[in-house]
């Protein structure tokens, strides 16, 4: 059971003493990809805001601060020393403020067609996670039906199991007593045997069946635990 939880969901779940998972009560699935699945509407929806964006104007600010130093030295004559001081300064710094816009007036169609076109992802991550919540929803009929039966055969396997301990135990004291054959003696008693086998296997199946009820639900494990 163990290592089928483990597969299931990817965690260590150690059963203590007599610790049992609840039986599910047509739980409300929580099933993370079907919640992915509605979540990609969200975003195709934006993808679709976004591309009606590009029909507005788009306004921008800029600015730019710019500051050197001059560490050129020329050899200049000393009659045009103070002119070239002027024009070659050593440090100097300036800054240019900018509002500006930008509006795409002609773009042969193509904004549309990106609306278009997101528009159309709209719909397919509809389709998507209509087909994730009814094939989840599937799955989970399936497994409750799975655990119906299950319970049905439990019931029918702890029949088989009393009837074999009675009739073995009617072998054994005629065993005793010399009324029956060593054969017929381990005959009765590989009967009990694999009746206990059978209902312990159903029991297992039934927990790992209740456990991949809960996984595809989207519920953690833990919190269905009982002792």
């Amino acid at each position: 059971i163990q290592k089928e939880i483990k597969i299931l969901s990817d965690t260590d779940f150690k059963v203590q003493g007599n610790a049992f998972l609840e039986n599910p009560q047509q739980e409300k699935s929580q099933n993370y990809e079907v919640m992915i699945a509605k979540e990609q509407i969200n975003l195709a929806k934006e993808s679709v805001n976004l591309a009606k964006a590009e029909y507005f104007p788009k306004f921008y600010i800029q600015d730019n601060f710019n500051f050197y130093k001059n560490n050129y030295n020329p050899k200049v004559p000393a009659p045009f020393a103070n002119l070239a001081d002027q024009f070659l300064e050593k440090y100097s710094q300036g800054n240019q403020f900018i509002l500006g816009m930008e509006w795409k007036i002609f773009d042969f169609n193509a904004r549309a067609k990106e609306v278009e076109k997101e528009r159309l992802n709209v719909q397919i991550a509809n389709a998507n996670a209509r087909f994730s919540e009814r094939k989840n929803k599937e799955e989970l009929n399936y497994l409750d039906k799975s655990l119906k039966v299950l319970q049905e055969q439990i019931l029918a396997l702890n029949l088989s199991l009393n009837a074999a301990n009675l009739a073995f135990e009617s072998v054994d004291k005629k065993y005793q007593a010399g009324l029956v054959s060593y054969v017929e003696y381990l005959q009765a008693l590989e009967a009990k045997f694999k009746a206990q086998s059978d209902l312990e296997l159903a029991k297992n199946e039934f927990e790992i069946t209740k456990a991949n009820y809960y996984f595809n639900a989207g519920i953690d494990l833990n919190s269905k635990v009982k002792e």
